[in-house]
């Protein structure tokens, strides 16, 4: 009598088959992966950038708002205002951040300086453009100071540069 057994089973060839094609798939989805975590990184650098260098915007617009500028019309790297409680404030750039001198009162007191940007980022650029000039006797104008900053993340290598601009109203009417 022959009896013929089945077989049950799989082949070598099938085996490496579906080995070859596990294989494969798991490289494209760690591939995937990985790529997914470089861009979450490279966005969350990103997101860093426009808070930190926009808190800072927020902030001098703020004290330029309600300030006399003492900076002559026309653009520079540094602001000098005269803020009513605060006295008079100098922004400028040192060494990629933001720093703002507050010298209090009459403006004759040291002044004490502060970084406003955080170490994340770097700003390569900060210029001030003023306009205008309410004790102009030719041609009075309400004061207007642009703001002009490309800011860099400290932590991401690669980014291209963010540009931001702003213009500030001084509302300054004590001339």
């Amino acid at each position: 009598m022959t009896s013929k057994k089945k077989q049950l089973g799989f082949t070598l060839i099938e085996l490496l088959t579906a080995a070859s094609v596990f294989s494969i798939l798991l490289v494209i989805i760690s591939a995937v992966f990985v790529k997914l975590l470089t861009i979450s990184k490279r966005d969350f650098a990103i997101q860093k950038v426009h808070e930190n260098s926009l808190f800072i915007l927020e902030s001098m617009a703020k004290e330029i708002r309600v300030s006399k500028i003492k900076t002559a019309p026309g653009c520079s790297s540094s602001l000098s205002i005269v803020h009513p409680t605060n006295g008079c404030i100098d922004y400028s750039l040192d060494s990629g951040k933001v720093t703002k001198s507050v010298k209090p009162l009459l403006c004759t007191d040291p002044a004490a300086t502060v970084v406003l940007s955080s170490f994340d980022i770097s700003f390569s650029k900060l210029n001030f453009c003023v306009k205008g000039s309410p004790t102009n006797p030719i041609n009075p104008e309400q004061t207007r100071v642009t703001i002009i900053t490309t800011v860099t993340s400290n932590e991401e290598t690669g980014l291209q540069p963010t540009y931001l601009q702003t213009t500030v109203s001084s509302r300054d009417i004590s001339e």
